[in-house]
C-alpha cells in the first residue's frame, strides 16, 4: 500500500471538528444562485513532523483553519490525499455562522516514513467550493 494512503486513511477515520463563530462578511466569488463561495485560510497544525513509530504507531495532530462564509452555509470539509482519494466530512453547528475557526484533531499513522501531502477545502450548501489549502506532514 502506498505510504500516503496508509496515513490518509488514519487521518480520515479520526477527524473531529468543532467551531467558534464570528460576524465577518465574505469577499468570495458569487457562484450558484448568487451564493458566495466560502474562503478558508490560516491552516496550522502541530506537530508538522514526527519520528517513525512515535506514539507506538500513531499520534494525534491538532490543527485549525479559519473560514469566512457570508452566506453561513458551510456543510462539508473535503480532504484529498496524494493519490486523489477523498473523504467528505459533514460539518455541523455552523449554520448561519459567517466566520470562525474549524478545529481539527487527527490520528496520524507513524509506521510509514515520508512526506505526506494533503489538500483541504470547504463546500457550502449549494456545492460552491472554497479555495484549497495544502499541507505536508513528515514522518522520518
Amino acid at each position: 500500500m502506498e505510504p500516503f494512503k496508509t496515513l490518509a486513511i488514519s487521518i480520515f477515520l479520526a477527524l473531529t471538528l468543532s467551531f467558534c463563530g464570528g460576524d465577518e462578511s465574505n469577499s468570495g466569488n458569487s457562484n450558484r444562485s448568487g451564493n458566495k463561495s466560502p474562503v478558508i485560510s490560516n491552516m496550522i497544525f502541530t506537530p508538522s513532523s514526527t519520528n517513525q513509530f512515535s506514539g507506538g504507531g500513531s499520534i494525534t495532530v491538532s490543527g485549525a483553519i479559519d473560514f469566512i462564509d457570508s452566506d453561513g452555509d458551510i456543510e462539508t470539509v473535503i480532504i484529498i490525499d496524494g493519490l486523489g482519494d477523498s473523504l467528505s466530512i459533514p460539518v455541523s453547528g455552523v449554520d448561519g455562522v459567517t466566520a470562525g475557526t474549524i478545529l481539527i484533531d487527527v490520528f496520524v499513522n507513524t509506521t510509514v516514513t515520508g512526506d505526506f501531502v494533503f489538500r483541504l477545502y470547504a463546500v457550502d450548501s449549494l456545492g460552491n467550493e472554497s479555495n484549497t489549502l495544502i499541507g505536508v506532514f513528515s514522518v522520518t
